[in-house]
């Protein structure tokens, strides 16, 4: 199939557009793949519970998911190295399990996903721009056969999209982060500037100074600043201004 056509192809464009709209207003990654994993469990045909696999640094979590008992299998797949999800992740970019209460590949898994109430999972990974692998989607169905041709080329479609938008969204929260660090340093070094008649370079590397010495993150301790009006240390004069008024 090369479109969208098709009675359920309308419910995916307006899932996509609908999950879209939704990373313009959002400022987590997390609440962004709620949006996807809540789209996919109501528009791909057969998908009864949705969830969403992170791989970060070296380890696998579930961020979303459109029911707790697909948590719970995602995590199962973790912790035994085995299933959909795990081997979309590792090794291949879709794995369909048509019955979970047969399939041989994954003996511990399946038996126990059964039991959770699940037919069958398919599963794709999700890819980042430069064919990094970010995790995977995951789409459970409470059924055997749950998923026809069409329900998995509008997986595939919906695992592209949603690679796509977790390297955006991670990005996008990226910018958001360091905006806020620039603002909130920007404020530290006003108050030091203005307090202490110093340049805005001095004021950065008093700043700079004092979070090597404290043994805290620089964005931390001009949070500190810029809510209290002093630095931590009970409102002493910074080490770098000591050392300029000494000069």
């Amino acid at each position: 199939m090369d479109n969208l056509g098709g009675a359920d192809g309308p419910s995916v464009s307006h899932s996509f557009a609908a999950i879209a709209q939704h990373l313009y207003v959002s400022e987590d990654v997390d609440e962004t793949l709620e949006a996807v994993a809540a789209g996919a469990s109501r528009a791909i045909p057969g998908c009864d519970v949705a969830s969403i696999t992170l791989l970060e640094d070296g380890r696998l979590r579930t961020p979303a998911a459109t029911d707790p008992r697909a948590v719970a299998a995602d995590e199962l797949q973790y912790s035994l190295q085995q299933g959909p999800c795990y081997t979309a992740v590792t090794s291949e970019m879709a794995v369909y399990t048509p019955d979970l209460s047969t399939d041989e590949r994954w003996p511990q898994f399946s038996r126990r996903a059964a039991e959770l109430g699940f037919g069958s999972l398919l599963s794709y990974r999700l890819m980042a721009r430069g064919e990094s692998t970010l995790g995977s989607i995951n789409l459970y169905g409470l059924r055997p056969q749950s998923f026809s041709e069409q329900s998995r080329h509008f997986g595939a479609m919906f695992a592209a999209f949603t690679g796509a938008m977790a390297h955006a969204a991670r990005r996008h929260t990226g910018l958001l982060d360091a905006i806020q660090s620039r603002d909130v340093i920007g404020q530290a070094k006003g108050i030091l500037m203005e307090r202490h008649r110093v340049t805005a370079e001095e004021a950065f590397d008093t700043l700079r100074i004092e979070s090597q010495r404290l043994n805290v993150k620089l964005r931390d301790l001009a949070a500190h600043l810029s809510a209290t009006g002093e630095l931590p240390g009970s409102g002493q004069t910074p080490r770098a201004l000591r050392l300029d008024s000494s000069s």
